[in-house]
């Protein structure tokens, strides 16, 4: 019999809260010590906004797993959507006694005793933050995202979203243990933390329903129900946007190409759209309609590092070793939207330093750069494959237009 548990993990995909809380409560009645059953009860919970119950759920989840931090971290997000600040403060306090690494925990901390109007604590606590010095990869990052999204600002509750609510990453990580290696990413999930079932549109759960169909491979029926909404809607971008994913799936490049231009219909510049078009060109054999969508991509967000790598590797392919040069002079003077782009930025500067050196060991522009080429070359090349003899594949990133797992991020029209 399939796991209950992964039953449940795609209906909470689908923001179907109610559906999904009675299989994690049947997978907690077959099997008390797993804590996968918890871990999904309290998300439906917090979800539906029955937080009493959820909150009992997580007493049951302390017990069951004495030595964790993370269910005080659950507790006190609970604590705070129920307005109650001192216990939060309280949870938040022993989460951090048992794990000193969390940082998420500090930063609520903080949060709830600002809120409070216990300013000299929360300084404290804050300054703690500031000066620890992380003893796990995962903390080191928590605290770097901490500090990225203060910057200037006032910090408050209005300052972080969802995923930097303590315990929650540690309780997705749980919750998708077992399912078949399908991350369950926080800001994607339908409705969660606090909208009820009923709360997306019609249209909104008929994508979700072909994202699901999808993840089970069944791309043409997916892109049978993203028909269904355009044709009464030929306006709604995302329905193209993920029906073009579901045209690269099969194998259709060039109608994949078409949605993705009713998209920039609505969209005209978007990078992450104008991104999966240049690929895509690229796939059907046209290199200079590509080498326009990422120079357009440029113009529109010159911190887009995919964008100037990409390009790089289309005038690779054309030999023009001149224009390359530029190219990544132009990617490493340019400032990186996000730290993907730091890491491709990063990349790019070897790659140039690479090209040089072939250069200066051939004594000509032109042979060390057909070097440079046949040793590997540009990095970058669409997910979907440039032709053979071209640069090398791209190590592990995200394409343009893609979430976690390859699939379209969620977004509104």
């Amino acid at each position: 019999m399939k796991d209950p548990v992964e039953k449940a993990n795609k209906l909470i995909r689908r923001g179907r809260h109610e559906q999904a809380l009675a299989l994690y409560e049947g997978a907690i009645g077959r099997d008390p010590g797993d804590e996968r059953g918890y871990c999904g009860a309290i998300v439906a919970l917090m979800a539906l906004d029955r937080h009493e119950k959820a909150a009992e759920l997580v007493e049951e989840l302390v017990r069951l797993r004495p030595g964790a931090g993370y269910p005080y971290g659950i507790m006190g997000c609970i604590m705070e959507m129920a307005g109650r600040n001192e216990d939060a403060a309280a949870c938040y306090g022993r989460m951090i006694e048992i794990d000193p690494d969390e940082m998420l925990g500090r930063l609520r901390k903080t949060v709830v005793l600002l809120a409070l109007g216990r300013n000299k604590q929360a300084s404290k606590c804050f300054e703690e933050m500031a000066s620890a010095e992380p003893s796990s990869a995962s903390a080191a990052r928590d605290k770097k995202k901490i500090f990225d999204v203060v910057g200037d600002e006032v910090l408050s509750d209005e300052t972080f979203g969802i995923d930097m609510m303590p315990g929650l990453p540690t309780l997705w990580r749980i919750l998708a243990s077992r399912d078949d290696g399908k991350a369950l990413n926080l800001p994607e999930m339908a409705g969660f933390p606090s909208a009820p079932d009923d709360a997306l549109s019609d249209d909104d759960l008929t994508i979700t329903e072909a994202i699901f169909l999808a993840e089970e491979d069944k791309f043409a029926e997916a892109a049978a129900l993203l028909d269904r909404i355009t044709s009464k809607d030929p306006d709604y971008a995302e329905a193209h946007s993920v029906k073009a994913m579901m045209m690269v799936e099969l194998g259709r490049y060039e109608k994949a190409v078409a949605c993705v231009d009713q998209v920039l219909r609505l969209r005209p510049d978007d990078v992450e759209d104008l991104g999966v078009k240049g690929m895509l060109l690229e796939r059907v054999g046209y290199p200079e309609e590509a080498l326009e969508c990422y120079e357009r991509m440029i113009r529109v967000a010159p911190g887009e590092m995919i964008a100037h790598h990409l390009k790089c590797g289309v005038l690779a392919l054309r030999g023009e070793a001149e224009k390359v040069r530029e190219c990544y002079i132009a990617a490493l003077a340019a400032e990186p939207s996000d730290d993907h782009g730091e890491y491709t930025q990063s990349e790019m500067r070897a790659e140039r330093d690479s090209l040089e050196k072939f250069i200066e060991a051939a004594g000509s522009v032109s042979r060390g750069f057909e070097e440079f080429v046949d040793r590997g070359g540009v990095g970058a090349r669409p997910t979907w494959g440039r032709r053979r003899g071209g640069p090398r594949p791209a190590r592990a990133g995200r394409r343009p237009g893609a979430g976690p797992g390859g699939r379209p991020r969620a977004r509104r029209r």
